[in-house]
């Protein structure tokens, strides 16, 4: 080999090994860059997952309740139709009938007229304890569908946080192997430069 060709050869992988060396760096810096945007997503989906979670165990939360609230307004509504069975089985309906009546003029008798009021507090109670237990059951049914969705929405977020997380190690692990496998290019073509170097060492020796 003449001086001048192991001048050229030493040129032309000097010039492979920089420009290994340059696809290298910069392969380093995008697979680190892509790597912390990654894990960054993937961390955004798991904030996402954890306040998800936390909706849905407060939403069961308010399911239960929901159901406290109808099990004590179907007790009151109990105790309020037992309070006016009583006076249906006192005087019966032709009974209360004839109250309404002897009370319906302009001087009714007080005792007549205190059980009247009484009989009409206890209707009142009555349909004012069954528009509380059907508003009662209403929460139930929207607390149960909002427990629903929180927990549909709930699994979505973690599924989404563990393909995240999964996305975020397969690039990590994808950026690290073209790294190495960068590296023993940039390796082979330094050792090449080197054993050109020494070639036209010898060359210069010999001539």
């Amino acid at each position: 080999m003449s001086t001048q060709q192991a001048e050229a050869h030493i040129r032309s992988t000097r010039t492979l090994m920089f420009a290994a060396g340059v696809v290298l760096i910069v392969a380093t810096i995008v697979g680190a860059v892509l790597s912390v945007a990654v894990f960054i997503s993937a961390g955004s989906a798991a904030g996402n997952a954890a306040s998800s979670k936390s909706e849905a165990i407060s939403a069961r939360r308010h399911v239960t309740d929901a159901k406290g609230s109808e099990a004590a307004m179907q007790a009151q509504y109990q105790a309020a139709l037992a309070a006016l069975q009583v006076y249906t089985d006192k005087y019966g309906a032709a009974g209360l009938m004839l109250i309404q009546q002897a009370t319906a003029g302009s001087n009714p008798p007080a005792a007549l007229l205190t059980e009247r009021k009484r009989f009409e507090a206890a209707n009142q109670a009555v349909e004012s304890g069954y528009g509380n237990l059907n508003s009662a059951k209403d929460d139930v049914t929207r607390a149960q569908a909002d427990a629903a969705q929180a927990a549909a929405r709930a699994s979505g977020d973690a599924s989404s946080a563990e393909a995240a997380l999964a996305c975020a190690w397969i690039t990590v692990g994808v950026s690290l192997l073209v790294v190495a496998v960068l590296v023993l290019v940039f390796l082979f073509t330094r050792t090449k430069y080197l054993a050109a170097r020494a070639c036209a060492a010898e060359t210069t020796s010999e001539g």
